[in-house]
């Protein structure tokens, strides 16, 4: 799978390590947009996904699997 070659600062690797599929769905937070939704990430078991962050911004994301829902920021 073809990589960046761009120097970057922050490099987040999510696997999926469990037997469900989960989402990974990137949101934004600001005072006029609460948890405003952005591009989704399906992942099947043992899929892992590397995302290409900037050092010092501020990035949040959904976590679903089955029920269970998890905010990372």
């Amino acid at each position: 799978m073809p990589t960046s070659t761009e120097p970057f600062e922050v490099l987040f690797e999510f696997t999926n390590d469990t037997a469900d599929f989960a989402t990974l769905q990137l949101t934004r937070e600001n005072a006029s947009n609460v948890g405003v939704a952005g591009p989704v990430i399906r992942l099947f078991p043992k899929d892992s996904v590397s995302l290409v962050l900037n050092a010092g911004a501020t990035y949040h994301y959904l976590v679903k699997q089955s029920q269970r829902h998890a905010q990372i920021s």
